[in-house]
């Protein structure tokens, strides 16, 4: 990337920076005292030539009191300006890594369908901690380094010009070289990022299923396969640290012949009579002062140009827009009764192939529909399309008459109770993720919904009861115990429409004949959508939609579509015969 679009994103930090204005202005005046400290150094060098040429215990001991106070003020405004700067970065990065999180969880599904979730967390953890590294080198290390290096090098002038031309002659070829480390250890820099990405897209796939690893006997070949991942990110890494590890003896070697060009001509001058020892020793003083900040440079510009990389990243993240907005003037319906209508909906995932094709459907409030059909008919389609995870490509769905981009989706999503066939849990306790729909709900309320979904039972069974810690997905549950703990998250948030998508799938035969007790006395009054495979589960529906390919191509109640001997009874005797 060009140096122009850097620095953009740079200055894209700045509205992270402005709420701690006062601790930086802090940083930049212990900066200042810093470098004036440092530059100290200059005089008391000048001074030390002088003492020995008139030697006297008074001005040794005011040589000594010199050089320690300027020392003891260094360390003290470094300390204060390495505090100040790290504080400033630590929130500012925080802020910024919050407000890219905030960002991501705007975004649609499509979104995470084409990204992998290692290489997101990649880029909120590690480029977001590489970008508060350069923060601080930038402001406790490089800003103090850029001045004592201007005020020593206009010092060097003032007291002979001579040797500070020549000084000044070899600083070109020390930023050539900087430079040419700094555009490598970018591009590598990149380049191991990318690769912690895609080792950590690999392990968050890899051992949330480590079940499937193991049932199918491939513990050795996936081994093998993150060996390699970790090959390559060594290699990258490795690669990067080369670069870094040649940049400080280079940039060193290059002062080096810098300084002994200056001793060199500083003493024929002296030789020559037009400089004398002193001058000499605070204009080596003042050189020596210029060589540690030249080398954090060198070393900041190196941190820069990595956290450059980072930024980049980061910002690419934030940058995209979601594709699902929420208009203007969204608004709530004051009096919702629950009347879903699908008209002329298509749809399509990836823009050319059509998973619903002119689909409409009324579901009047507080009936029940059941949608069936073979998988891929566009069934879960429409729960999702109801609930605007996307929207249709074509048509329109309205709820009571108004369409679903004129609603809020704050408001739209709470009136939804969603239970899909394999409902996530959370690690954390079973209050924590019965709660999560609806995070004010009393003890009282939350009991009496895991008494609906048939779950109060297991629950009570547990030594901690509701402050049982499940592990992470929910590992320590069967997955019936899973599934009804979904139930009863979804019911406790008591909305208006409910969606059951294979809800009562991972049941065993008692548990889903008293979860289908319960959802039938919930569901009353409700409106409700179900996707199902069981014929208990969709028998008692007020309608049945029958989809395949996309399109509708039967609806009625059960003993009607029986009757007509169409999709529906075939799945029907197919289903019968398998009980």
């Amino acid at each position: 990337m060009s140096q122009g679009p850097t620095s953009v994103y740079w200055g894209r930090l700045l509205p992270y920076l402005k709420p701690y204005v006062a601790p930086l202005v802090g940083a930049v005046v212990a900066i200042l005292a810093t470098s004036l400290s440092t530059l100290g150094t200059i005089p008391v060098a000048r001074q030390a030539a002088l003492t020995f040429e008139h030697l006297s215990l008074g001005r040794l001991n005011t040589l000594i009191a010199a050089l320690v106070a300027v020392y003891a003020g260094k360390s003290l405004f470094s300390w204060l300006s390495n505090l100040a700067a790290s504080f400033v970065a630590l929130r500012a990065v925080a802020d910024l890594r919050v407000a890219a999180f905030a960002h991501l969880q705007e975004q649609g599904l499509d979104f995470y369908e084409r990204r992998a979730a290692g290489d997101l967390s990649a880029r909120l953890v590690n480029d977001v901690n590489m970008l508060k590294d350069a923060l601080v080198v930038a402001t406790a290390e490089l800003a103090p380094s850029v001045l004592i290096v201007l005020v020593a090098l206009g010092y060097l002038f003032v007291l002979n010009w001579h040797l500070a031309a020549l000084a000044v002659l070899g600083m070109p070829v020390i930023g050539w070289a900087i430079s040419q480390f700094a555009n490598r250890l970018r591009t590598w820099s990149l380049a191991t990022q990318g690769r912690v990405g895609d080792m950590l897209a690999y392990l968050n796939e890899r051992l949330s299923n480590v079940l499937l690893v193991k049932t199918f006997g491939q513990e050795r070949h996936e081994a093998e396969r993150f060996a390699e991942f970790n090959r390559l990110h060594f290699l990258a890494t490795f690669r990067g640290a080369q670069v870094q590890a040649l940049q400080t003896p280079v940039v060193g070697f290059l002062q080096i012949l810098a300084i002994g060009a200056v001793l060199w001509l500083g003493g024929y001058e002296i030789l020559t009579g037009r400089l004398t020892v002193a001058d000499l020793l605070a204009f080596a003083a003042a050189v020596g002062v210029c060589i540690d900040p030249v080398l954090v440079l060198s070393n900041a510009v190196g941190k820069i140009q990595q956290a450059s990389g980072a930024l980049e990243r980061i910002f690419e993240v934030m940058d995209i827009a979601p594709t699902l907005q929420e208009a203007p003037d969204a608004r709530e319906l004051e009096a919702f009764r629950g009347d879903v209508s699908f008209q002329a909906v298509r749809f399509s995932y990836d823009g050319e192939t059509d998973v619903l094709s002119g689909v409409s459907l009324e579901v009047p409030a507080g009936s029940v529909v059941a949608l069936v059909g073979p998988s891929g008919g566009g069934k879960t389609t429409i729960t999702k399309l109801l609930q605007r995870i996307y929207d249709p490509t074509s048509g329109s769905i309205r709820l009571d008459g108004t369409d679903l981009k004129d609603l809020r989706l704050a408001w739209l999503r709470g009136q939804i109770g969603y239970v899909s066939q394999d409902s996530p849990v959370f690690a954390g306790t079973i209050a924590d993720n019965l709660r999560y729909g609806r995070r004010e709900a009393s003890e009282a309320e939350m009991v009496a919904a895991a008494q609906a979904a048939n779950a109060h039972g297991f629950i009570s069974g547990f030594p901690d009861g509701y402050q049982t810690v499940i592990g992470e997905r929910g590992a320590t549950l069967s997955g019936g115990q899973r599934q009804r703990l979904a139930i009863a998250r979804a019911l406790l948030r008591n909305p208006r429409l409910l969606i059951l998508d294979e809800a009562t799938s991972a049941l065993d035969a008692e548990s889903e004949g008293l979860v289908q007790e319960a959802l039938e006395r919930l569901m009353a009054g409700r409106t409700t959508l179900i996707v199902a495979h069981r014929l208990a589960t969709i028998q008692r529906a007020h309608r049945i939609v029958s989809l395949a390919e996309g399109r509708i191509v039967e609806a009625g109640t059960h003993h009607e579509l029986i009757g007509q001997g169409g999709l529906y009874a075939q799945w029907y005797d197919r289903q019968a015969l398998a009980r």
